[in-house]
């Protein structure tokens, strides 16, 4: 928080002081932006290409390919199945509807993954 004295300050001048906790120049070019919303998305993309990097890195053949290349669908789409539930909870959706978006994205999936194992 900024001291009293640059409160007052401020004030006189008819300006408002924000918190340091929103302070810097990226609050100052996004100030509606949605931080949370950009962590769920880099931990999205961090756990999707996990998978592939390790394949890279460890030069994996065979079953082990097969089945490191299935995981990375399966991981985000039960990202995408907690946070649904997760954000369905606080926005109180029906419950009927709410299970329906967590089923949709298991299956989807385990229905991906089963296809990747397959295919690689």
């Amino acid at each position: 928080m900024a001291s009293a004295k640059t409160e007052r300050k401020a004030r006189k001048q008819g300006r408002t002081v924000r918190p340091t906790s929103q302070s810097g120049w990226l609050y100052e070019l996004f100030p509606d932006f949605s931080w949370p919303a950009v962590g769920l998305t880099v931990l999205i993309l961090l756990l999707g290409f996990s998978p592939l990097l390790v394949i890279n890195l460890f030069a994996l053949e065979g079953l082990a390919l097969k089945l490191t290349a299935a995981l990375s669908p399966v991981m985000v789409c039960a990202v995408f199945a907690i946070a649904s539930y997760v954000y369905g909870k606080r926005a109180e959706m029906e419950p009927m509807s709410l299970w329906a978006i967590v089923g949709m994205f298991v299956v989807l999936g385990l229905l991906a993954g089963v296809g990747l194992f397959v295919s690689v």
